[in-house]
């Protein structure tokens, strides 16, 4: 692609090494994004503000500029308008009603329902809220329900029911979708586990699993993402095969996954969402190249520009590496100067603290307050290094709480 176009449709910070690897791809690297000055922006060559979710808007861009491939990665609400984009102008993706299986819960449930049933959780359709709230009604237990949007990311709108404030939050996942329709799915009660994988002409290389653990608050958001090695073998071979039953039967051929799965005590495994992108917080472009030496990035480009992927990587429990969310006591805060959080075994940090702002409790990835990633060569030194910079960054908060 030495004279041509590349469209990355999402200018969000988790975008940005798609749109700086795109450079390599393509003379003219193109950006579209509904706000005005997204991370995304001071990379490309030419930005559009155009929402990410505009099929049309998109396509009329991509049209203008004569694009050669369409790509985006980490963020769910590009993966249609991205499909869509590349199957009007015949150009390697998805296409649009595959990509529709991986963003619309309600879809993905109906087709993965009649294959793999007895690995979904049960679970019901509402297209209002009052609808919802009436079912509710003939059940013993509102508890053993978590509400979702139909379609949504950053885990909006989910929760898990609780008899005070099941209205409210059953309104709220309808907002999250549009106002459209809400799910309600019944509440497994086991470890959380994300799966990664990358799919190479119909074959499923499922790369990493990691271990997650949510806020005491909200059990449907995550505060730490572990890959100690600590997935038993026979745990990590049945997930592994399901995830790749999963990909097999929505019907992906190429690109990458990201799934969430749930482990009973028992052992029985249940799927809670799979996406045909990678994974956010830039599991995708940093953790697993860092793990396994394969690049989701690099193989999403690829694809797009119609080159073959070399699928050799290596076993990601050969290092190991935590992603962790910072959690700060519930107040009011002034910017928080931390003085050096650049150590080389950092391999990420995004922070939003250098301003006012308030810590509370977490409804959705809107309110975490930044993250970081460290690297270890053993378990050990991978807590010990989480552990370091949390002491850094809890010390330097204590000074600026207000």
């Amino acid at each position: 692609m030495t004279s041509r176009a590349l469209l990355v449709v999402g200018g969000g910070s988790n975008q940005c090494g798609l749109i700086r690897a795109g450079k390599k791809f393509a003379t003219t690297v193109i950006v579209s994004d509904i706000n005005v000055n997204p991370p995304g922006r001071q990379f490309a060559d030419i930005f559009a503000s155009i929402d990410t979710r505009d099929k049309e808007a998109n396509l009329a861009l991509a049209r203008r500029h004569d694009v050669s491939a369409v790509v985006t990665d980490q963020t769910d609400a590009a993966v249609p308008t991205c499909a869509y984009v590349a199957e009007s102008l015949g150009l390697p993706g998805i296409g649009y009603e595959l990509a529709l299986r991986f963003t619309n819960k309600f879809v993905m449930r109906r087709i993965l329902e009649d294959k793999l049933g007895d690995c979904i959780p049960e679970f019901s359709y509402f297209d209002h809220p009052s609808e919802a709230d009436e079912w509710l009604t003939q059940l013993d237990s509102v508890s053993d329900w978590i509400v979702k949007p139909h379609t949504s990311q950053g885990s909006k709108g989910v929760a898990r029911l609780s008899v005070e404030k099941h209205k409210t939050q059953l309104w709220d996942a309808f907002r999250a979708s549009n106002f459209v329709g809400i799910l309600l799915e019944r509440y497994i009660v086991g470890e959380e586990y994300s799966v990664e994988a990358f799919v190479e002409q119909g074959d499923v290389h499922n790369l990493a699993v990691t271990v997650k653990e949510h806020y005491p608050e909200n059990p449907c958001i995550d505060v730490r993402n572990l890959y100690l090695g600590g997935v038993s073998p026979s745990l990590e071979e049945d997930m592994f095969a399901l995830n790749t039953r999963v990909i097999k039967s929505l019907g992906l051929t190429q690109g990458p996954t990201h799934a969430e799965y749930m482990a009973t005590p028992d052992g029985k495994i249940f799927l809670i969402e799979i996406a045909a992108r990678g994974g956010g917080g830039n599991i995708s472009e940093k953790l697993v190249p860092y793990l396994t030496g394969f690049s989701p990035t690099q193989g999403i480009l690829n694809t797009a520009t119609g080159v073959s992927n070399d699928m050799t990587y290596q076993n990601y429990k050969d290092r190991c590496a935590i992603m962790r969310f910072v959690d700060l006591p519930h107040g009011q805060y002034g910017p928080v100067h931390l003085s050096d959080l650049s150590e080389e075994y950092l391999l990420h940090l995004d922070l939003d603290l250098d301003r006012e702002f308030e810590s509370r409790p977490v409804r959705d990835s809107t309110d975490r307050l930044g993250y970081f990633v460290v690297k270890g060569d053993a378990p050990e030194q991978a807590l010990e290094r989480e552990s370091r910079i949390m002491r850094q960054i809890i010390d330097a908060a204590a000074r600026a709480r207000k």
